[in-house]
Order: structure tokens, then C-alpha cells, then sequence
């Protein structure tokens, strides 16, 4: 069996075991890898029946690498309207704003933080459904593929699931 030697491992959860998740995890890849992030991937359908506590309303992603090298492409968000007033200003090299004096240029939307709130879960009535009870978002998973992987590298979803990454 060939060792990997490279390469991201993210792991996604539910509430119900992401803590016993994450220290098998660490178990794992700690020392020789790296926990990157713990992501939270906060969507907004079901789960509002609840009497005696808060909905849960978000699950859990665990990003490891198995050694001290990975890939990370940050990604910036779409500009939000109170960045666009801010950056008020136009020339040929895009949007800036001036503060005492000095041009400062737009340089795109906020960038991507660790609580994902702008991927909805899937609703049962979507086109994009397949009839999988855990069926992730086809923007959960290309989000997670572009942060963590350059064109041509290979992604493993050893689990497959309802064959959303495929």
C-alpha cells in the first residue's frame, strides 16, 4: 500500500458526533499533518421544530492535511454594498477609496471565513436533488474543491454519496 504523502482531508459532520470526530482526527494526522480549520457550514432549512433548546442549524467540516504543505486558495466573497460605498471611486485600474490621500484599491469581495452561510442546504423540492438522505449542496463541495485544490490535482471522496463530487 502506497502512503499518501500530500493532500487535504476534509471531513464533514453533524452535531451528534463532530467532538469524538475531531480528537479520532487528531489522533490521526497529529503531529506529521496540520489541522487547518474547522468550518462551520451554517445553512438555513429545517429544523425549527424544537421546544426545549436552540435549532441546529449548522454542521461541522474538519480540514486536515496529512503533512506540513497543502493547498490553500483564498477566496473572496462578492463585494458587499458597504464595501462598494467605501470604495465610491473608479479609474482604469478598478475601484479604490482614498484615505489621507492615498488611493487604496479593491482588491474584490470580503475574503471566505470559517462559517459558510451562503450555501443553502439542498430543499426537498430542488432540481438538484437525487433522492440521498445526506445529499451535500453542489456549491458546498466546488467550494470546497476550489479552496483546496489546484487545476489537475485529483480529489478522493472515498464515500461517494449521493455522486454529487463526480
Amino acid at each position: 500500500i502506497k502512503r499518501v504523502t500530500s493532500g487535504s482531508v476534509m471531513v464533514h459532520c453533524d452535531n451528534h458526533m463532530s467532538h469524538h470526530l475531531r480528537l479520532l482526527m487528531d489522533n490521526i494526522f497529529l503531529p506529521e499533518g496540520k489541522f487547518i480549520n474547522e468550518i462551520i457550514w451554517r445553512y438555513g432549512l429545517g429544523g425549527f421544530k424544537t421546544k426545549d433548546h436552540l435549532p441546529k442549524k449548522h454542521d461541522n467540516i474538519f480540514w486536515y492535511s496529512v503533512s506540513k504543505n497543502y493547498t490553500f486558495n483564498l477566496i473572496r466573497l462578492e463585494p458587499t454594498q458597504t464595501m462598494l460605498s467605501k470604495y465610491c471611486h473608479e479609474d482604469d485600474n478598478g475601484r479604490y477609496m482614498i484615505s489621507y490621500g492615498k488611493k487604496y484599491y479593491m482588491k474584490g469581495g470580503k475574503p471566505l471565513d470559517d462559517v459558510w452561510d451562503d450555501i443553502a442546504n439542498i430543499s426537498p423540492t430542488s432540481s438538484e436533488r437525487v433522492g440521498y438522505d445526506t445529499q451535500k449542496p453542489l456549491n458546498l463541495l466546488k467550494r470546497i474543491i476550489e479552496l483546496s485544490t489546484n487545476k489537475g490535482e485529483s480529489v478522493l471522496d472515498p464515500f461517494c454519496g449521493s455522486g454529487t463530487t463526480v
